[in-house]
């Protein structure tokens, strides 16, 4: 097991994090009975509890440095290093060096032999020959692993760590991090933003951590991530514990985001034990029996049966799937009274053959509490909707059955990127799983539904939540008549919406014949006669850097086939400000990654805001004299234009769009009269879809009102029958 070890600092960096000078601190040792006192003293002198430290600062009301400027120091460190380290090289090595610096090191002192106790900070490197960095750090690692022998894995260097680049290294940690008052937020705080940047599958999500918080509640004894990925949810679970001398389990797959946990959770001054290996092949646990456990483990995994068979945690079944093997780990690792959690994807909740039958064991013991389906893309790189299994012992004979909830109607995407959870949607998630855990009645249209096991057995054990849950709250049995005039009504609406959509589909459709007959007679013109300027490219963003703060727009807010940007966007970049910023009318093309297998993205810049955009757009600025911007976007992605666009891509493994050669793009011209009334047209077809959009789907919603109310008995079927016949007369 890991224990913690105190973090250690001189008086020059207890000066750094006060931003004062060194000789300031010096009197303050004089001056002051309440100066915390040194805990050794070594060659670079004494050395103090950084801990009581800050606390001594807080109390004085002297100034703690931001956190935030470490985690930004950090980034650039990583910059640095990747002129000759990978990017998750890079990473790991600044953890690896983090971890030596705190804890306690060798040095060469004046006569070449190696003294023990002294941190390795910029003070100790500055007196360190370069050519004897690695010999030093491999003496220190060899010390560090005599108590712990995992070490000597986990501070392997990579084989293109050499001398230079390794002293480099650790001096630029070194002032980025001594005379923080705590490095491993910090290490959070990168490791999240690396995982932001790649979309990494081994990191949990910060929106889900608050959900996973709250139905944990209370989080005490023993915790257990048996897929631990680089350690961000039980870090995060860890931080929320409800009792002290919480003991945190793991075990991890995968070597480098073994080690990188293990440096994570040891900087964030957690105890626990960490294990390497494959947990369904390996079970490096298999005595431990946790209070809660949690799982946000890979998804769809082929699994072969091999000699796994026979093996005990396989209660239920085998299925050729990870996911409810999963979940089968998750409950033969939980207490008598524990609790466990476990993401899985939502289309292996109705999977029928094998895990049907894992299920219908499962549900039939009353080992399964909570489905709650949550919004598609929560994860990064998974699109897919996923679902939390909450899982436990049998609940009290009151309280039996399993509650379902569809909250794939809360939250947001953010960013372009994953979705997230609010505070309040948590709150009213939570509240129903412990409403229903307690005996409450927690039932709730369009949200939760607590369901009886017959009931789920009548569905062949299908644990989607839509089976379950009232879309239509057509009131009680005895006010049937009342509910089918409610859905009569429903009827005439859409019926009246799809009728007067009818004479304007047929303007439209007119309109769009008249341009197609004319569109010959109009000029072919270059992009770069109907432009102010030359398309221009954005600017990387740089949320760490230092000058003037501005919004900016990244490539997913123009991709995603949105016609124009309305809404000033929440990310921002840092810098001097670029030489071209939007401009409302000003039309963004995404220029990278140009395929014939999908629509180009391209909007129309709708908002006041002055705002930098990403490398990967092109900015074009019509001239409005002569184009519309909202014309000048139809042009491009309609059929000819996108071909035009396809033909002067460049690149033989990624297709760009250059701006010189977009400049020679023709496009046909009308005048600006005709292009007005092209733009209204489309508007116009573009609004009827909707509302076409918005009939079918009331439509969808009665027949599934239809079912629902068939399986509680309160329509009969000839009555439903006819209404359907009337549905589809109308």
């Amino acid at each position: 097991m890991h224990k913690p070890v105190g973090r250690r600092v001189t008086v020059k960096e207890i000066a750094q994090l006060a931003g004062v000078s060194s000789s300031a601190v010096s009197n303050w040792k004089r001056r002051y009975v309440d100066f915390p006192q040194a805990v050794e003293a070594g060659a670079a002198g004494e050395f103090y509890d950084l801990d009581v430290v800050v606390a001594w600062l807080e109390r004085a009301g002297r100034k703690v440095m931001p956190q935030d400027a470490a985690e930004k120091q950090l980034w650039l460190c990583m910059d640095m290093l990747r002129n000759r380290l990978t990017t998750e090289e890079g990473l790991l090595l600044i953890l690896q060096i983090i971890y030596v610096q705190q804890s306690l090191a060798f040095v060469p002192d004046l006569d070449g032999a190696f003294a023990v106790g002294e941190p390795w900070t910029q003070s100790v490197l500055d007196r360190t020959s370069q050519d004897e960095t690695r010999l030093v750090w491999d003496r220190a690692v060899a010390r560090l692993a005599e108590h712990q022998p995992e070490l000597a894995e986990v501070l392997r260097l990579s084989p293109a760590v050499d001398d230079l680049l390794l002293w480099g290294a650790a001096i630029a940690i070194a002032r980025a991090t001594f005379g923080q008052p705590d490095i491993g937020l910090a290490v959070t705080m990168l490791l999240e933003k690396f995982a932001n940047d790649r979309s990494a599958f081994s990191y949990t999500p910060v929106s889900l951590w608050g959900l996973f918080r709250g139905l944990l509640h209370p989080i005490r004894g023993t915790l257990y991530d048996p897929a631990a990925g680089q350690g961000m949810l039980l870090v995060a679970l860890e931080e929320a514990a409800d009792e002290p001398g919480l003991q945190v389990v793991g075990q991890e797959v995968n070597d480098y985001n073994w080690r990188v946990a293990y440096l994570h959770l040891a900087l964030r001054g957690v105890s626990f034990t960490l294990a390497q290996g494959d947990t369904m092949r390996g079970d490096r646990f298999r005595d431990l029996r946790a209070d809660r456990v949690v799982l946000d483990g890979p998804m769809g995994v082929k699994l072969d049966a091999g000699d796994q068979l026979l093996d005990e945690r396989w209660q239920y079944g085998f299925a050729n799937t990870a996911d409810w093997m999963w979940v089968q780990h998750v409950l033969y690792h939980l207490t008598a009274d524990g609790i466990g959690a476990v993401l899985v994807p939502t289309a292996s909740l109705s999977r029928a053959g094998r895990e049907a039958h894992i299920r219908r064991g499962i549900v039939s013991d009353g080992r399964l509490h909570a489905v709650i389906e949550l919004p598609p893309k929560m994860l990064p790189g998974f699109s897919l909707s996923v679902s939390l299994l909450m899982l436990g012992a049998p609940l009290l004979a009151h309280n039996a059955g399993v509650l379902f909830i569809d909250a794939r109607q809360l939250g947001q995407t953010r960013r372009g990127k994953t979705h997230e959870l609010s505070v309040a949607d948590v709150e009213r998630i939570t509240a129903a799983v412990r409403g229903a855990r307690d005996g409450s009645n927690v039932d709730e249209p369009l949200f939760a539904a607590m369901v009886d096991t017959s009931q789920i057995e009548s569905e062949e054990y299908d644990l989607t939540p839509s089976r379950y849950i009232r879309y239509a709250d057509t009131g009680s049995p005895s006010d049937s008549a009342q509910g089918y005039a409610t859905v009569d009504e429903q009827l005439a609406w859409a019926s009246c919406e799809m009728n007067a959509l009818a004479p304007r589909i047929a303007q439209v459709t007119r309109d769009m014949q008249r341009f197609q007959r004319n569109v010959d007679d109009w000029p072919l013109c270059k992009l770069k006669t109907v432009l102010l300027d030359m398309p221009r490219p954005g600017t990387r963003q740089d949320e760490g850097g230092v000058g003037t703060e501005l919004p900016w727009i990244p490539t997913s807010a123009v991709s995603g086939g949105t016609s124009a940007l309305v809404i000033e966007p929440e990310e921002i970049t840092r810098g001097r400000p670029p030489a071209r910023l939007t401009q409302p009318g000003d039309v963004l093309l995404v220029a990278r990654g140009v395929s014939s297998t999908r629509s180009i993205g391209c909007a129309v810049i709708d908002f006041v805001a002055n705002v930098a955009y990403a490398e990967s757009l092109l900015l074009l600025v019509p001239d409005r004299t002569v184009i519309l911007p909202e014309y000048l976007r139809l042009a491009l992605v309609s059929a000819s234009g996108y071909k035009s666009l396809l033909a002067v891509t460049s690149g033989s493994v990624i297709s760009n769009i250059r701006p010189a050669a977009l400049a020679g793009v023709e496009i046909r011209l009308p005048d600006i009269a005709t292009q007005q009334r092209i733009v209204d047209a489309i508007k116009a077809l573009e609004e009827t879809q909707e509302q076409i959009d918005r009939a079918a789907s009331a439509l969808r919603d009665m027949s599934q009102a239809f079912r629902n109310e068939i399986a509680a008995g309160r329509y009969d079927a000839g009555s439903a029958s006819a209404l359907e016949t009337s549905a589809f007369q109308r």
